[in-house]
């Protein structure tokens, strides 16, 4: 069976007016697209479909050291333990415990779930700006969870000139007991 591919972006245009590359990819012909254009089209298809691999509700207890390290007002350093019940829906995984969310657009990515949040927030009542970085990676096969909370505190309104505050808060642990988690 062959199967004609219509013209897309990077097809040479003596392609696009009736000329073929004759390339033969397996029992497919491609007819005007080399390999590296399918392949590149192939990968950006396909990368939709690796989302839809997470559950659409998944809920976890997760346990471990939480490491806090702050830079602004003082040099300061020193680890906890904790346990946190995490809760993925819709793509979103949110701190149950803490009533906070924790990442958006949540992906499966090479066996870990992979997800970010970027935050800015004015508080008028302290005239302050709070800026915030989440970074979320939970291994599928394992349960092992690195979360990763940066914050910078910044005096007025927009996160402009020297912050105020500066701390990095670090999750090491597993969720499950280490087993995997879907």
């Amino acid at each position: 069976m062959v199967y004609r591919v219509p013209a897309l972006a990077g097809v040479s245009r003596e392609a696009r007016k009736g000329g073929s590359t004759g390339e033969s990819f397996g029992c497919l012909r491609f007819v005007g697209i080399n390999s590296a254009t399918l392949l590149l089209a192939l990968m950006n298809w396909s990368l939709p479909l690796l989302a839809d691999d997470l559950p659409s509700d998944l809920s976890l207890y997760c346990e471990g050291t939480l490491n806090t390290r702050t830079v602004l007002p003082k040099l300061e350093a020193y680890d906890e333990q904790f346990n946190i019940t995490l809760r993925l829906n819709d793509r979103v995984l949110t701190n149950v415990t803490d009533n906070m969310v924790m990442g958006r657009d949540c992906i499966l990515n090479i066996g870990d779930v992979d997800c970010k949040l970027d935050a800015t927030r004015y508080y008028k009542e302290f005239n302050s700006t709070m800026v915030q970085h989440f970074l979320v990676l939970l291994t599928r096969k394992t349960g092992e969870l690195y979360l990763l909370l940066q914050t910078k505190h910044f005096d007025g309104q927009g996160a402009s000139g020297s912050p105020t505050f500066d701390g990095k808060l670090e999750w090491r642990g597993v969720c499950d007991k280490g087993k995997s988690i879907f």
